[in-house]
């Protein structure tokens, strides 16, 4: 195990089905498109929301790594109560691509 999928498993540890990206069921996410749940499933389900990233000098929420960059909206269940969606909105540039692809930076310091 790299030192980067350790900091990753540290991070998510309580969490599980973790996903970049809107989510039709978040309320948070509904808030910021400033519509209701179910007006965000069917712009969700057409491709129609918005998801830009922010730049942020604070740390990846998954990783921790402190260089600064982009951070986009991710979400989780908490392993315990998978009933209980969390909303997050740190997720560094290099963490969206290794949960989507098994992608690991090539160059990585926490």
């Amino acid at each position: 195990m790299s030192a980067y999928t350790a900091a990753v498993k540290r991070g998510l540890k309580g969490l599980t089905a973790v996903s970049s990206g809107t989510c039709p069921g978040c309320t948070e996410c509904a808030s910021d498109e400033a519509c209701t749940l179910t007006e965000l499933r069917v712009r969700w389900e057409a491709g129609e929301t918005i998801e830009e990233p922010h730049f942020s000098s604070q740390p990846c929420g998954v990783c921790n790594s402190h260089f600064a960059g982009d951070r986009y909206v991710w979400h989780a269940l908490d392993s315990k109560n998978n009933k209980v969606l969390y909303h997050f909105n740190d997720m560094c540039t290099d963490c969206v691509l290794y949960l989507a692809n098994g992608d690991e930076p090539d160059r990585w310091e926490n």
